[in-house]
């Protein structure tokens, strides 16, 4: 994602990565519970980061994926 931050001598642009880390599931039916716990450490991630005072807000979702291992 890309955050912003407007400063008095311009707008400052970081791109940080956030991550759920490696989810391990071995049945089809734990699949969507599984996928949207991890939704779920990201989306606290990013509140946390932003809620601690960085100034920054969200200016657009550069890329969204995962990894899948079978």
């Amino acid at each position: 994602m890309r955050l912003k931050k407007e400063r008095e001598d311009g707008i400052v642009y970081r791109e940080p990565y956030f991550s759920s880390g490696t989810i391990t599931f071995t049945n089809e039916d734990e699949k969507l519970q599984k996928l949207k716990g991890a939704e779920e450490k990201i989306l606290k991630r990013i509140a946390k980061w932003i809620s601690e005072g960085s100034g920054r807000i969200i200016e657009e979702i550069l890329n969204h994926y995962i990894n899948v291992v079978s």
